[in-house]
């Protein structure tokens, strides 16, 4: 793709991208719905001959590395631009534990390939990726830097194991919380605090060796305290984390390449079943979901009345994604995005969508308790959906109405769709039992407190669908 010699660049419509902030390579930039990377004049001669070389064209050919292109603009401050292709936007502390290691195992390929032509990426972070057709892409030109001699080692070796191996391997042992901690917070132990340090001189393990060495300090052989020091290397796996860190930072100069890829292909996520993990599994066979149900049908023909108006949308705890991949096929949307705070259904939903090729980018995201609200802007479509969910957050977690909508709202630039149940969380046996304020009219006066109400309609004894289109703002 080429830019015409007559286009201008109006610097006061430029947005920088607030993930460009430390690069002296350049920044990233937004331009009239397209996305650019200003290259300081230090680097001018050197991104030209990147650009043009038989190397870069070996990693756009294999799909490692962004689309990119020199483009006709320029400004005083940079006398290169490049532009890349715009791809949707997804953050690492919203990916599933497949998605974070197809992203590491990527960067590792990467690497590997740049090693080739005596080059290796200085930057070795996850937030260097996003995905293209559910596959990992990276992003950062900048990252790729010529190697100063022939060794086998790795500038940013260190960089790759605090920043995907270690949340990996804590994801790997079962210790979800850890390793979502370790992933919200920037990937790296103390990015945002002094005093800097990495995860072995963090002090995470000093509880647990107190702990430990009290153990054996009282045991003097005694069977019963070495069985309960026994069980807490196995509850927490500290043995078997300390030898894969260990090991790794022993033997880096060993060709840690193949080394730290063969130890991520192996990890693999807890077989561990949450409340709603499953819940899709009805509408799936072989990985391919079955026809759709006569619910999901009436809603997509809803949505079809409208859909000159819409090219993106958002389903808000959408599960495995089943709604998202229908609706897709049936509307030729040009952005289709699921989300859910369930890590498993999302994972399902991302290896469904990866094995069948379909361009929608599942999201780990709770959307009542958004980590932040500047990082999610990325989740707003034309029409929001949310079904099948208010009962739970008002009957069962106690959510005001008024704040779900309002969160709906956020994610919304056009329409929503959101279900009520009138018959709250029965499951068919016995009578309903739901509070005497919960009631249909109750919702529609809320509804209509924060959306133009377009239509109601019945889709199953306890599914009542409310379509609405957001309001002017005064």
């Amino acid at each position: 793709m080429e830019l015409s010699t007559n286009m201008n660049l109006d610097t006061k419509n430029i947005i920088y991208s607030n993930s460009s902030l430390v690069d002296d390579f350049g920044r990233v930039f937004y331009y009239k719905d397209r996305i650019f990377r200003g290259v300081a004049a230090a680097y001018k001669e050197y991104t030209t001959a990147l650009i043009n070389s038989d190397f870069f064209k070996a990693l756009q050919e294999k799909e490692l590395i962004v689309k990119t292109w020199i483009s006709e603009f320029n400004t005083p401050e940079f006398p290169l631009i490049l532009e890349h292709e715009l791809l949707h936007d997804s953050k690492p502390h919203q990916w599933s534990f497949q998605m974070l290691k197809d992203a590491a195992i990527h960067i590792i390929e990467l690497n590997n390939l740049c090693g080739k032509y005596g080059f290796q990426l200085k930057d070795a972070h996850p937030y260097n990726v996003l995905f293209k057709n559910n596959k990992p892409i990276f992003i950062d030109l900048g990252s790729i830097v010529k190697k100063s001699d022939n060794s086998n080692t790795w500038m940013a070796y260190e960089q790759f194991i605090n920043y995907n191996f270690v949340q990996l391997l804590y994801w790997s042992l079962g210790d979800f919380f850890a390793a979502r901690k370790l992933i919200e917070d920037g990937n790296s132990p103390s990015v945002r605090v002094i005093p800097m340090n990495n995860i072995l001189e963090s002090n995470v393990f000093r509880p647990i060796e107190n702990e430990i060495f009290n153990k054996v300090a009282l045991s003097r052989f005694n069977d019963t305290y070495i069985l309960q020091i026994l069980e807490i290397f196995n509850r927490i796996s500290f043995k078997l984390f300390k030898k894969n860190i260990k090991t790794i930072h022993y033997r880096r100069a060993l060709k840690p390449y193949n080394e730290i890829i063969n130890r991520i292909h192996f990890l693999e996520k807890p077989n561990v079943k949450s409340l709603w993990s499953d819940y899709h599994n009805v509408y799936s066979l072989n990985n391919k979901i079955e026809p759709p149900s006569p619910r999901f049908r009436k809603i997509i023909e809803i949505t079809k009345g409208y859909q000159q108006y819409i090219d993106s949308s958002v389903d808000l705890a959408g599960n495995q994604g089943i709604f998202s991949e229908l609706l897709r096929k049936e509307i030729p949307l040009k952005k289709v995005m699921l989300t859910d705070y369930d890590e498993t259904a999302v994972d399902k939903a991302y290896i469904r969508f990866k094995c069948n090729n379909i361009p929608i980018i599942p999201h780990l995201y709770n959307f009542m308790i958004p980590l932040r609200d500047s990082e999610i802007e990325h989740l707003k479509a034309d029409i929001a959906f949310a079904l099948a969910i208010t009962h739970h957050l008002i009957l069962t977690q106690n959510y005001h109405l008024r704040t779900i909508l309002e969160r709906v709202n956020f994610h919304s630039k056009r329409y929503v769709a959101i279900e009520f149940m009138p018959l709250g969380l029965w499951n068919g046996n016995g009578e309903p039992d739901i509070p005497y304020w919960y009631t249909q009219d109750w919702f529609r006066k809320e509804f209509q407190k924060v959306f133009e109400l377009i239509l109601v309609e019945s889709l199953e004894p306890n599914r009542i669908l409310f379509f609405g289109k957001k309001k002017e703002k005064e």
